[in-house]
């Protein structure tokens, strides 16, 4: 995503399910995916709350966490107990004269 720009659970045609294939890794039975973008000098409502980046990363990931939690389907996702295994992804580019973050969450 950060490489093309594009944002999406399915880009050009493939889904999390045909990423995993084409990397030759396997679930047992479930899948899932969370994805999120901001950009770091960006300040993120998470709830009630926010969060100020200013560039640091630990608050950009305690942001785009908090933002995960308090959205409820991507909520149900991490606490699913079908998930066993989780993997985090993180992309970052230059937007203009911006730095955008790209996120992405899997589960098996």
């Amino acid at each position: 995503m950060a490489e093309t720009g594009e944002y999406g659970h399915v880009i050009d045609g493939q889904d999390h399910s045909d990423r995993y294939e084409a990397a030759e890794y396997s679930c047992d039975q479930y899948s899932g995916e969370n994805i999120a973008y901001t950009f770091a000098d960006a300040d993120i409502k998470t709830g009630e709350s926010i969060i100020s980046y200013d560039g640091n990363e630990s608050a950009i990931g305690e942001g785009l966490v908090r933002s995960w939690m308090n959205s409820p389907p991507h909520r149900e996702n991490i606490l699913r107990p079908e998930f066993q295994r989780e993997a985090i992804g993180i992309g970052v580019a230059q937007n203009d004269s911006r730095v955008q973050v790209y996120a992405t969450q899997n589960f098996c």
